[in-house]
């Protein structure tokens, strides 16, 4: 695996001058040990601190990827690390008997953020072309995100999540009353690792479950869907990112709740109350126009409560909650056909091992169902394989876990989960089972969402 590993690295090569950032070098390996040397700042782009703090960035990302294991720097052969010369300063075997298989130099200047990755194996290094820089932080960790991303795709061929987004509902207590109750909440849009969070619905009424509208083109989506108590009772809504203004999007009587949206924009399902209990109802959509039929009942079952409902990446199935055995599981089951009879409907039934089952989300590569479940006590993630029929416990410790979803890559979960007096956003990587906090501010953030997307790492620099 070493010698193969080498060989691999070693076929890095430049890029063209182009708007690609970096190209292919890949490697089964699941983890690769990285030094992060001082980034180098040139032409007074950026203040000291300021590098000091997109450093800082640089190391968590690659962190929180759990691909990358950070060695430490040994003393250089010489003192001068000047960008153009840094490979003379390098002591290589220095380098292997600290681990590092992986150097990575940075550099700022008026063209933007650059890197040069070195081979320690190979004596060897390459360059990235720029990401544009700012000036500001919010702007400029984007930078950073974009590179670690960049390296993340070229080493691994699977998008990084750094450059990701994620939308969840914050509940907190009004300063000024707003509607019949003391609270209010509403949908907030931050980073995967939930800097740079904003408001982006009013606080005027009650907003929660959001789900990312997936691009028509696969790139970065600009609106989403959430249920909100704006009119009355819950109804899903429809709203761009930059007005986050609510619009009625589906058109029945009864409370609507749990949306999800089919990763090619064609069909929407959800719960609703219109029928007496919690079914389980379908709307086809217009990629461009939204909804152009009314929806369909897809699925009761006699005294029972169905909800949840979450697309294969295909579009073709749905898993969802029921209680229709006893207590609520996990269930399959193939979208039916219009007027087709819930009497001839057998969904398979996914989760046994644990009571309480609820909330799951597909993976978008399909291959994993994940969802939480009452597992001695509290509510943990769980996880199901599809194709071993396999369910494994991901997470552990005290308490609740709820509403997993998944990043682009099959690997990350994001999930809330109840810490003393509220609940906080959580990343968990279900290669190390290693979980990391993500939000801290005293409010309730629940309901998470990740993007749905996959970036390539192109970018015309300005």
């Amino acid at each position: 695996m070493i010698t193969l590993l080498l060989f691999i690295l070693s076929l890095i090569t430049s890029l063209l001058p182009c708007d690609e950032h970096l190209i292919t070098l890949q490697t089964e390996a699941p983890t690769i040990s990285i030094t992060v040397a001082k980034m180098e700042v040139s032409d007074n782009t950026i203040s000291l601190s300021h590098a000091q703090a997109l450093e800082a960035i640089l190391i968590h990302d690659l962190t929180s990827s759990n691909r990358f294991i950070i060695a430490k720097e040994p003393p250089l052969k010489v003192k001068s690390t000047q960008w153009q010369c840094y490979d003379t300063a390098l002591d290589w075997d220095a380098w292997r008997e600290v681990g590092a298989q992986l150097v990575l130099k940075t550099h700022a200047t008026s063209h933007g953020l650059q890197a040069k990755l070195y081979t320690v194996a190979t004596r060897t290094y390459q360059e990235s072309s720029f990401f544009q820089l700012k000036g500001d932080l919010p702007s400029d960790r984007q930078a950073v995100h974009k590179l670690v991303d960049a390296f993340v795709e070229a080493i691994w061929n699977e998008p990084g999540i750094a450059s990701t987004r994620l939308l969840y509902s914050e509940r907190a207590q009004a300063q000024q009353k707003t509607t019949s109750s003391n609270w209010h909440s509403d949908i907030v849009l931050c980073d995967y690792d939930g800097a740079n969070a904003q408001r982006i619905t009013s606080g005027k009424s009650y907003a929660i479950m959001p789900i990312w509208v997936p691009s028509p083109n696969g790139g970065r989506p600009s609106s989403f869907c959430f249920v909100t108590y704006a009119w009355g009772q819950p109804k899903i809504a429809y709203a761009t990112c930059a007005a986050g203004i609510p619009a009625r999007f589906v058109t029945l009587r009864g409370n609507q709740m749990t949306p999800a949206i089919s990763s090619d924009r064609t069909k929407m399902a959800f719960s609703c109350d219109a029928t007496g209990r919690s079914d389980l109802f379908l709307v086809e959509l217009d990629p461009q126009k939204g909804p152009i039929e009314k929806p369909r009942h897809i699925y009761t079952a006699k005294n029972s409560a169905n909800a949840s409902p979450t697309f294969s990446p295909d579009g073709l199935q749905i898993a969802f909650v029921s209680n229709k055995d006893g207590s609520p599981r996990i269930y399959l089951m193939d979208i039916p056909a219009p007027n087709s009879l819930s009497s001839e409907l057998k969904p398979t039934l996914l989760s046994t091992r644990c009571r309480e089952n609820t909330s799951p989300a597909f993976s978008p590569d399909g291959t994993k169902i994940a969802y939480a479940a009452r597992t001695t006590g509290d509510r943990q993630i769980w996880i199901y394989e599809l194709a071993t029929r396999q369910e494994w416990q991901l997470t552990t410790g005290e308490g609740n876990k709820e509403n997993p979803s998944w990043a682009p890559d099959s690997r990350h979960i994001v999930f809330n989960q109840d810490v003393g007096s509220y609940s906080q956003l959580f990343i968990a990587d279900c290669v190390t089972k290693a979980t990391q906090q993500i939000t801290t501010t005293p409010s309730d953030k629940r309901f998470p969402n990740w993007e749905p997307c996959r970036f390539t790492q192109k970018e015309t620099v300005r």
